[in-house]
């Protein structure tokens, strides 16, 4: 599943892959991120600290003092997030396309139509789609 450039910069930020970011949002303070080990850190402009006091690798950061509102430590970071956007296919590099098509030829399908609607199809990517299909 691709994700967004927010996680990215997030998941470079707090040196952790891209995988391991399972959320951002937004706060007052900074970003909230949330790992897949189950802690949030804080990201801001002064540094990076921890919101969850988990046992994990995570504990390398200060732990923030400061209030936490519930929308920083709330563990569902995506439930705000527009369904239908992860439910379409990605308007990026192709292997952005390929990891959100995965095994499934319905989103194999999906993304071929919206490939082969583009002013410039690319032509691996295609073969790849069709391929997932069982067309190829």
């Amino acid at each position: 599943m691709a994700i967004s450039e927010l996680h990215a910069r997030m998941a470079r930020t707090v040196r952790v892959a891209d995988a391991d970011v399972l959320g951002v949002r937004e706060t007052d303070d900074g970003y909230a991120v949330q790992l897949n080990n189950g802690s949030v850190v804080l990201v801001r402009e002064d540094g990076h600290y921890r919101l969850t006091d988990h046992d994990n690798e995570q504990k390398r950061l200060p732990l923030w003092e400061g209030e936490v509102s519930s929308d920083e430590s709330e563990t569902d970071f995506n439930e705000d997030e527009d369904e239908s956007e992860a439910e379409s296919v990605p308007d990026g590099p192709a292997h952005e396309v390929l990891e959100w098509v995965g095994d499934d030829p319905d989103r194999a399908g999906e993304a071929l139509e919206t490939e082969q609607s583009r002013d410039k199809p690319r032509i691996v990517l295609v073969k790849q789609l069709e391929r997932t299909i069982g067309e190829g």
